[in-house]
């Protein structure tokens, strides 16, 4: 049974409940443990700010998703275990990430654990929809892909987590349309739990997600993303909300690589990072990467209502020029925001 608006109100309404109180215990914790984020080459930040804070959305998503499965199960999908494989991923990934807050996890870990879980969630969502195993290294690729750029762009206060807010509904709203209810689900908790994160990133930042945060998230893109896709989702739809992340980043790391930068190397190039060094405050900053993502999202509408050609396709060009100009907003800020200038920046 595909579930209501209300019952998905719900769901984000006690994922963001479940969140707040989860930081509440945690970030004290963390706090007293030393677990902080340290001012360095790529940070945005002055003073050293409690990281973790991503494990108030660790613990919220999977309680309120099986919460839902024990208060109401016919609203999840029977399709045997594979729900459960495809949701479990970003867990993991997100456990990972939690590790490496606390103790640090080489380069080489993290890469191989994010390829393991893609190709089991690959796997998982062959059996889960019936689709061909080409997903199966497409699955992969979104996992690394989208974790790492989630990771590269949880840099201002509230950027990720408002981002996460907009593509979490959006995508609640296409799993639902798509008759795909434990998506559904699973998307309202994640746009609800950001939502409780919220309060404590912004405006002033008293914790960041870090590698916790942006791996459950960047990850729970991947899986969502995939299983809309291959449930029969518009995949202009689905792309709509990843655009901004994935524009941001693509285009960064090219035009280091292209500089003859190492890729790899910190810094505070993205284009996020460049306004705010340009004199854009962190909320500012925030606001504009969400309407942005918020008005794709609205631009894919078409596509998921499959309008005539002479809609989509123009609504389509609007979206590619909204993106080209959110990598132009540079230009017009400010020097700071010029790219020589942010380079040659100590």
């Amino acid at each position: 049974m595909t579930p209501s608006p209300t019952a998905l109100a719900l769901v984000a309404a006690a994922a963001l409940a479940v969140c707040a109180l989860a930081l509440r215990v945690a970030l004290p914790a963390l706090r007293r443990r030393g677990v902080l984020d340290v001012p360095g080459s790529r940070s945005l930040h002055e003073r050293p700010t409690v990281r973790g804070g991503g494990v108030g959305l660790l613990v919220a998503v999977p309680v309120v998703v099986l919460l839902t499965r024990v208060v109401a199960p016919d609203v999840l999908d029977a399709a045997g275990r594979w729900p459960v494989v495809l949701l479990a991923g970003p867990f993991v990934l997100g456990l990972l990430g939690l590790f490496d807050d606390l103790r640090s996890v080489s380069v080489t870990v993290r890469m191989a654990a994010q390829v393991a879980v893609g190709l089991v969630v690959g796997v998982a969502l062959v059996q889960a929809t019936g689709s061909a195993w080409a997903w199966v290294p497409v699955v992969t690729v979104l996992v690394v892909a989208l974790v790492n750029a989630t990771n590269f762009m949880d840099g201002a206060n509230g950027l990720v987590a408002g981002h996460a807010v907009v593509t979490g509904g959006w995508y609640a709203v296409l799993a639902a349309h798509a008759a795909v209810p434990s998506a559904a689900v699973a998307s309202a908790a994640v746009a609800g739990a950001a939502l409780g994160f919220l309060p404590v990133n912004l405006p002033v930042a008293k914790a960041f997600l870090g590698d916790v945060g942006s791996y459950l998230l960047g990850a729970s893109w991947a899986v969502l993303a995939a299983w809309l896709a291959a449930s029969g989702a518009s995949l202009v739809a689905v792309l709509a909300p990843l655009l901004v992340l994935l524009t941001d980043t693509g285009a960064t790391m090219l035009r280091r690589a292209m500089a003859g930068d190492r890729i790899t190397t910190a810094h505070r190039l993205h284009v996020y990072q460049r306004l705010v060094r340009g004199g854009w405050s962190h909320a500012r900053v925030t606001a504009t990467v969400v309407a942005a993502t918020a008005t794709l999202c609205a631009l894919s509408l078409p596509s998921v209502l499959h309008a005539p050609a002479t809609v989509r396709l123009p609504a389509i060009a609007v979206g590619v020029l909204l993106c080209l100009a959110y990598l132009g907003t540079t230009a017009v800020v400010g020097g700071g925001a010029r790219w020589r200038a942010s380079r040659e920046a100590p």
